[in-house]
């Protein structure tokens, strides 16, 4: 019998409200994670359902986040905070059934893969919805978690009589460095099953990076965990697992466009002849590392169909300590490119047509990113004369020089926007923008037909 998430969901749909998403708290510490495989969840506004599988995770703080699979990728369903009629922490509460969770819902994930404000409390019985539970021990402080990799009915036990179980499994990576590895036996009871260390490529979590495993212990049936030395490279796409990351850092969230932010663009990217519609733009709001080491928060306004991506690509740059010096709206600069991109921020949105056309940029659509302008110039030649942009960008035109910031094929911030589907002004023939990346035009054309 395949299981199902509260119907009661579908009404949230229609509960949602149009307002700006909270800043979330600092990431706590895991109680417990359950997953269900093809459970029922609602797909679209029209409330059309579909199977698939599911994993939520508790805090010790009583906030929790619902992730579901979309299309081979893991990505937030539900988000909010829970009340449960039993403690994890007492001896023996296994057995103390029903085991009821009370859900308050206040954000969901809509058809535009974003998230919306909500508000709606239903009941979970655990015991019929979900497949297995993990409550980990992760009761140290300073460890924060990175990623989680969980696999349903994927890691062989070989027991003491010489037969095989094939057990849930679900992989915790540690920003220390460590990970462990927990199974759940037929009794659903929690094993510590194996642990270490990892590296992954540049420390962060992509389908591209390469994840190095080293074991050294290992659990085995009848003795228990002992010492084991192992090192595997497995390329993250690669694996048959659901990847999910967890509660990062607080400060990076999406909202609509509020009122008071557009009173603080209208007039300027916003402009009074834009004819792009105020709902199509998102707000995010991210942190960043800047040229001093320091973490800053920054503003950046997209198109909604890039706004989840553009989040994305601008944390895990964060986790890396990747170094963007300033990412302001380009209103802060009465939205002039040239001042924006000299004082080297990072932007996207900035309502304007091409030369001579009715058609809208992709700046202007919202789908188009300039990273570190100062240090990645655009440049043509047009009648035998050199335009640089910004003009203090000059220096930088060469690439084959060594100097902060220099975006190219071997780049973390290039490697990262090519994952997500951009393309490269570093790669045009006829002109060079090393600062931008955009959305391909076949691609604007389908979401945008009358823009051609």
């Amino acid at each position: 019998m395949k299981k199902l998430i509260p119907v009661l969901l579908a009404a949230a749909l229609l509960c949602i409200a149009c307002c700006a998403i909270a800043e979330e708290t600092a990431q706590p510490e895991i109680l417990a994670v359950y997953s269900s495989p093809e459970a029922q969840i609602i797909t679209n506004d029209d409330q059309s359902k579909a199977l698939a599988d599911t994993a939520i995770f508790l805090y010790q703080d009583h906030s929790y986040v619902q992730y579901v699979d979309h299309e081979s990728r893991y990505e937030i369903y539900t988000k909010g905070t829970f009340e449960a009629n039993f403690d994890w922490t007492e001896p023996g509460w296994q057995d103390k059934t029903p085991h009821i969770l009370t859900i308050h819902a206040e954000q969901l994930h809509t058809a535009e893969h974003q998230l919306k404000s909500a508000d709606l409390a239903f009941d979970v019985n655990l015991d019929r919805s979900m497949e297995y539970c993990l409550y980990p021990d992760n009761t140290n402080p300073g460890q924060q978690l990175v990623a989680a990799f969980m696999q349903v009915d994927k890691q062989k036990l070989v027991k003491t009589d010489g037969s095989e179980a094939y057990l849930p499994t679900l992989w915790f990576y540690y920003d220390d460095g460590t990970f462990r590895q927990f199974v759940v036996t037929e009794g659903n009871e929690n094993v510590l099953f194996s642990c270490g260390s990892y590296i992954v490529t540049d420390g962060v979590f992509t389908d591209e990076s390469v994840l190095t495993i080293h074991r050294t212990q290992k659990y085995q049936d009848g003795v228990g965990l002992a010492d084991y030395d192992s090192t595997h490279d497995y390329r993250i796409g690669d694996l048959d697992f659901i990847r999910v990351y967890p509660k990062a850092d607080s400060g990076f969230w999406i909202s609509e466009i509020t009122d008071e932010t557009f009173a603080r663009i209208y007039g300027k990217s916003f402009k009074k002849d834009c004819t792009l519609p105020r709902e199509d733009l998102r707000y995010l709001h991210v942190l960043h590392v800047g040229l001093d080491g320091e973490t800053h928060e920054g503003e950046m306004i997209v198109n909604y169909h890039i706004a989840q991506d553009v989040l994305e690509i601008l944390q895990q740059l964060y986790e890396a300590k990747y170094p963007i010096e300033k990412i302001r709206l380009v209103d802060e600069y009465d939205a002039d490119d040239e001042l924006s991109m000299e004082d080297n921020n990072s932007s996207s949105f900035n309502f304007r047509f091409i030369s001579h056309t009715t058609r809208v940029s992709k700046h202007g659509l919202g789908l188009a990113v300039d990273i570190n302008t100062l240090y990645n110039p655009y440049t043509k030649v047009v009648d035998g004369v050199r335009i640089v942009e910004p003009i203090t960008g000059e220096p930088y035109l060469d690439r084959e020089a060594d100097f902060p910031c220099k975006i190219d094929h071997d780049d973390l911030c290039y490697r990262l926007f090519i994952e997500h589907g951009f393309e490269w002004g570093g790669d045009w023939e006829d002109r060079k923008d090393y600062q931008h990346f955009e959305i391909p035009t076949d691609v604007i054309n389908e979401w945008y037909p009358d823009n051609q």
